[in-house]
């Protein structure tokens, strides 16, 4: 499930630059489902310079355009955590959901 997680940086996916990662556990079962990058000092450091050089261009992005991609980022890592983490599909959380109401 985690294989095709990498660190987000400069706008490419890449593994933690020293290799390290750290094992990622079911919620449900508690048994090791997959690993992640661990990000070292230096890929923080690489995230906050590519950060700081994507700066002045994502200021020009409209506010209201800025908000709507950050919403679709949002509404696609809260879909993925609550199927993926949970062993449930989205259909059948949201069902649960809205017959708890």
């Amino acid at each position: 499930m985690y294989s095709r997680f990498g660190l987000l940086i400069d706008g490419a996916w890449r593994p933690a630059s020293d290799g390290a990662t750290l094992t990622v556990a079911s919620p449900v079962t508690e048994m090791a489902i997959g690993t992640v990058p661990a990000a070292s000092e230096a890929d923080q450091q690489a995230a906050l310079d590519a950060a700081a050089r994507a700066s002045p261009r994502w200021a020009a992005v409209p506010a209201w355009e800025r908000a709507a991609i950050l919403r679709r980022t949002a509404d696609g890592s809260l879909e993925a955590r609550l199927t993926g983490d949970q062993g449930s599909s989205l259909l059948s959380l949201l069902s649960t959901l809205t017959h708890d109401r």
